[in-house]
């Protein structure tokens, strides 16, 4: 058994190490770091980094995964893909707040709480996520309307909506 004794020593080892670097980062940097959110993002680079399949969901993230395993998602109602370098509509759930708003699939989102989206620097999950954990009940959007031809603002309720999850 002397192999085992080895492996449980190796084992301590390296988690002794990461106790030690964390400690020192936390005496010698210049602001402070929260030891969750540096354990958390360890976490999270070392999963990451195992295979694409592979990744750390801290324990405060686990009922909005909960959430979307069995069909429930915060939002407005709408699926986006990016075209010509614009953010489209591709989807708009019936009875959801973007459809009683009038967004229609074919329409682009200009901005949202009036900052320009720009496909470059966002993308379609990005913004779902952003209108997922905004803090309010409501967020405001402009979008282009592609029947009409006409540009359109309003605060949009962001509701809970049920999704038909994976199975």
């Amino acid at each position: 058994n002397a192999q085992n004794s080895n492996e449980t020593s190796i084992r301590f080892d390296q988690s002794q190490k990461i106790k030690d670097v964390l400690s020192f980062v936390q005496s010698k940097y210049v602001d402070s770091i929260e030891s969750k959110i540096a354990t958390d993002l360890a976490l999270g680079a070392l999963l990451s980094n195992l295979d694409p399949y592979s990744e750390y969901i801290p324990s405060q993230y686990m009922h909005k995964y909960a959430d979307q395993i069995q069909g429930k998602i915060r939002g407005i109602g709408i699926d986006l893909v990016e075209i010509d370098s614009q953010l489209m509509v591709s989807q708009v759930r019936s009875q959801s707040p973007a459809a009683i708003a009038g967004i229609s699939v074919g329409d682009y989102i200009l901005e949202i709480e009036n900052h320009a989206v720009i496909p470059f620097l966002t993308n379609p999950d990005s913004i779902a996520y952003f209108i997922e954990n905004y803090e309010s009940d409501s967020i405001l959007l402009k979008w282009k309307n592609h029947i009409q031809n006409q540009i359109q603002k309003e605060k949009i309720a962001i509701a809970e909506l049920d999704e038909h999850p994976v199975t």
